[in-house]
Order: structure tokens, then sequence, then C-alpha cells
């Protein structure tokens, strides 16, 4: 049987994204493959909180975070919100994994991993079928370029930074090449922060990722926005239409036989999701500051 990717669906959640319109050609042609497979999930809706506890049996499950920030916040806010224990659900959150983050659900060390769309058909297509169960990311979240002070088109960027393979960030800079917008060397780095040092250092004059990770560069005038993902306007430009960008995904055989916790989790996230849409951001703020991983940031 030919490896395949998976896109579910929770039903009576509304955690349906269409995939239709997709003009990106590099993302149309690797989704091809993406089938719409509710049975994964089905037979969620209508069960009683305290019923969905009692099945999931507190059963756990590990997820590889990319980086720890507000665009993977739907995690963070489940667990700072108690979503997750409301559902009956164990969850342990592996923060800022990073380039590493497909490695670590293929390897079984994470049931589930938050990261661009592109790992998760890395792995079926090197023979490990895998289930895109929510696409959380869309509008090129992760299409921002930036570039040194003096360097004032894409053109003039020789080297570019992008996070690790399978990130959105590096389909991003590729893509950018492919169409003619650019001609610069992509190159590799492991985190945020790596990324962000490697532009302070002049190891790269450009980098590609979500605008809030350059804040503080942009705020100082250290570096120029040159593409501006948050515009429709630049993304109709540069992208075309809009495509879900990143995701949460497992090894399909994995979710399957966790299907009970996976179904409590996904509930958990539909409730972050309308806490998202349902206070300010200094309310999100505030509550993903309870947790570990954002209490250092002031």
């Amino acid at each position: 049987m030919a490896s395949r990717t998976v896109w579910s669906v929770v039903p009576g959640t509304g955690f349906l994204h269409s995939l239709a319109g997709l003009s990106f050609p590099a993302v149309r042609r690797a989704l091809t493959a993406l089938v719409f497979a509710p049975a994964l999930l089905a037979g969620a809706a209508g069960v009683p909180g305290d019923a969905r506890a009692a099945e999931a049996g507190k059963q756990a499950l590990t997820v590889g975070v990319f980086a720890a920030n507000a665009a993977f916040a739907h995690v963070y806010l489940a667990e700072s919100e108690g979503y997750f224990k409301k559902e009956g659900v164990d969850v342990m959150l592996q923060s800022n994994t990073g380039s590493n983050t497909l490695n670590v659900v293929v390897s079984g060390q994470a049931d589930l991993g938050m990261i661009g769309i592109g790992a998760p058909l890395l792995a079926a297509k090197s023979g490990k079928p895998t289930s895109i169960i929510y696409a959380h990311i869309g509008n090129a979240n992760g299409g921002t370029v930036v570039a040194r002070s003096g360097v004032s088109s894409l053109m003039a960027i020789a080297n570019v930074g992008a996070t690790g393979i399978g990130s959105s960030s590096y389909g991003f800079c590729n893509y950018y090449k492919e169409a003619g917008h650019a001609k610069w060397n992509v190159i590799v780095l492991q985190d945020i922060p790596t990324l962000l040092a490697a532009l302070a250092s002049g190891r790269i004059d450009g980098a590609c990722n979500n605008v809030a990770n350059f804040r503080p560069q942009i705020d100082s005038k250290t570096v120029s926005v040159l593409i501006d993902t948050r515009d429709p306007a630049a993304r109709k430009k540069y992208l075309g239409n809009d495509y879900p960008e990143a995701a949460i995904f497992g090894i399909t055989a994995n979710l399957q036989s966790k299907r009970p916790a996976l179904i409590s989790f996904m509930r958990a996230i539909g409730s972050a999701e309308k806490f998202l849409r349902s206070q300010s951001p200094q309310a999100v703020a505030q509550s993903m500051h309870k947790l570990q991983a954002f209490a250092s940031i002031p």
C-alpha cells in the first residue's frame, strides 16, 4: 500500500479546513495525496464531557511543539485554561522542538507534532503514513521576509535563513526562489534563537518566519520588512490564495490506537480556539504567562 497523508476531521467541532482554491503551486502538488478521512475520529459529536473523560481513560498524549510562541497558542491555552484536564486527557508538551519536531513524532517520542504542513508530507514520502488532524495556521504566517539594514530588495539577499526542513519558513524561502522573486541560498538553522543570532552576526542577510519573531529587530531598525504577509495584498502578490500552512499531525496507526484521548485532545483545542477568538490579546498573554514556557517573557 502506498504511503499517504490523511487529512482528518473531528465531527461536531468545526475543524474542517478546506483545501479548495489552492493556488500555491508547490503546496498544491504536495497536497495532491491528501484524503479526507473523518473515520479516524468519528463518533465524538454529542458525547458529554464526563463520559469523554471516562472514555479517554486518562490516556496520555505527548506533543512536540515547534516553538513556544503565539503561533502555537492553542495547546498552551488548552493547558493554562485547564481544558485538557476538563476533557480528561493528560498532555505533555515538549516545547521548542524546532526542526526536530518531525523526528520526535516519527521516532515515537511524541504522539503529535505542531509544525509546517510540509513535515507530515515528508514523513509519508519516507513510508510513514501520517494524519493531519487540524490546520491551526494560515495566511502565510511564516512567510514574512526581513533583511538586514542596507539590504533593500529580495534580489539583494544572498543568504536567507530558514528554520528546519518541513517548516513553513523553509517552504516559503524555497517557494519565493522557485517563483523567481529571489536568487538566494537557503541556510537551514535549528530554531528561532539560532536564526536571529545568524541574522545579527551577518551570517545571513535575510530571514523568513513569523513577523512576531522579528519584532525587537524591527523596532530597533536593525532589519526591515520586505514581505509582510499580514497584508492580504502582499500575500496575493507573492503567493496567491491562502492555504493551510501549519498543522497538528501524527503517525496514523499510533493515532488510531489512541482515538479516545485524541478526541478529548481536539475538544480541548476547540475550547482554546474559542478562547482565542473571544478574549483580548492581553488576556491570552496573561493566560499563557501562567506556564513555565512563557514565565520569563515580560
